[in-house]
C-alpha cells in the first residue's frame, strides 16, 4: 500500500495521513495509512490510478499491505475491524483499477494481519481472494483433523499461528465468500523447501491439491525464491507444477 502513499514524500507535511500506533504517528513503513482520512485516501487512490495507467502491459493487479503491517488505531479507524478495513480499502482499490481497465483481474492477499475474513457480503464479488499461510505443518494435509494440536513449534514460538487457527480463518473465508468470489491458495512450500536439500512432502500435497479442487478453489499460486538452489529445487518445481496442471496426476509415477 505504502508505495502509493510513501512517507518520504508526504509525512513531513501531512503526518495526520499516517497510522496512529500506540498514540503516535510515524513514518514507519510497515503500517497502513489512516484510511479514515479522506485526503490520504484520495491521494493514495490517485497515485494508484496513475500507476495503473502507466503500466498497460500488466495483466492483473494484486495489491496488499506490508508483511505484518499494523493498522491505524485512531478513534475513527477503531470503529471498524481490521478485516473490514481491509475489505473496504480493497473495494476502493479495485474500483480505481477497473476505472482504467474494467476487465483486468484484481486480487487481495488474506495473510498475516489481513488473514481474517471480513463480515459477509462486504468484499466486492469480483475481487479474487488469495489465502496464504506461513509456518504450517507439512507432515499433515491442511484439512487434517489433527492440525488442531499438531503444528510447527518453531514458527509458533516466533509468533505465527498454529495450523488450527489458519484452518479456522480459511474456513471463514470459504463460508463467507466461497460461493461469490474466486478463491486461490497462495502456497509457500516451495520457498520453504529451498532452505535446505529437502524434497517436497508430495503425499501430503497430493491430498491437499485434490481437496482444494473438490471444494471449488480456482487454483494455487506458488511463491518460490532463494539464492542457493539445491539439487532438489528443480525436481520440487517440476513435481509441483505437474500437480498443478493435473491434481489427479499419479504421485508415484511422478
Amino acid at each position: 500500500y505504502m508505495q502509493f502513499l510513501p512517507a518520504k514524500r508526504y509525512f513531513r507535511d501531512h503526518p495526520e495521513w499516517f497510522a496512529l500506533i500506540d498514540g503516535q504517528r510515524s513514518d514507519v513503513q510497515r503500517q497502513t495509512f489512516c484510511t479514515s482520512s479522506k485526503q490520504a485516501l484520495s491521494v493514495f487512490l490517485g497515485n494508484l490510478r496513475q500507476y495503473v495507467k502507466a503500466v498497460p502491459e500488466v495483466d492483473r493487479f494484486d495489491l496488499f499491505p506490508e508483511d505484518g503491517c499494523k493498522w491505524c488505531e485512531c478513534a475513527r479507524c477503531r470503529r471498524i475491524s481490521e478485516p473490514d478495513h481491509h475489505a473496504i480499502l480493497a473495494n476502493q482499490m479495485a474500483k480505481t483499477v477497473w476505472s482504467v481497465y474494467p476487465d483486468k483481474p484484481f486480487s487481495i492477499l488474506a495473510y498475516s494481519t489481513c488473514r481474517a475474513a471480513p463480515k459477509p457480503g462486504l468484499l466486492d464479488p469480483a475481487i479474487e481472494i488469495m489465502f496464504c499461510w506461513w509456518g504450517r505443518d507439512y507432515s499433515l494435509p491442511f484439512n487434517h483433523k489433527n492440525c488442531a494440536i499438531h503444528y510447527d513449534r518453531e514458527y509458533n514460538d516466533a509468533g505465527h499461528p498454529a495450523c488450527c487457527i489458519q484452518q479456522r480463518d480459511f474456513g471463514d473465508w470459504l463460508k463467507r465468500y466461497g460461493k461469490t468470489n474466486s478463491m486461490v491458495v497462495f502456497e509457500q512450500h516451495l520457498c520453504q523447501s529451498i532452505r535446505g536439500p529437502n524434497l517436497l512432502p508430495v503425499p501430503v500435497l497430493d491430498r491437499d491439491y485434490r481437496w482444494f479442487q473438490s471444494i471449488g478453489l480456482s487454483g494455487i499460486v506458488h511463491q518460490y525464491f532463494g539464492t542457493t538452489p539445491t539439487w532438489t529445487s528443480a525436481l520440487n518445481c517440476y513435481v509441483s507444477v505437474r500437480k498443478l496442471w493435473n491434481p489427479r496426476e499419479n504421485v508415484r509415477k511422478l
